[in-house]
């Protein structure tokens, strides 16, 4: 669904001792506007409400969600 809404995955990482069960993820964006409207649209996705509606039958799947912009520092090898 990230491809679908022009949204560039950079990794998937779960941290070695992790009793909090975090899950982390990075995207690429070509721009804050273009993130906005991803992430809107996303949200909208029909298919991704209920990917996420289904499981919460049981109780939310997730407590928190941390978002952080970052920007490439001058010596940050790009691909």
């Amino acid at each position: 669904m990230f491809a679908r809404h022009q949204m560039d995955p950079m990794g998937f990482w779960i941290p070695l001792d992790n009793p909090e069960n975090h899950f982390v993820y990075m995207l690429a964006f070509p721009s804050r506007f273009a993130r906005h409207e991803a992430w809107r649209a996303f949200d909208m996705d029909p298919e991704w409400q209920r990917a996420y509606e289904a499981p919460r039958a049981d109780g939310p799947l997730v407590e928190n969600v941390e978002s952080t912009l970052l920007r490439p520092t001058d010596y940050s090898p790009l691909r």
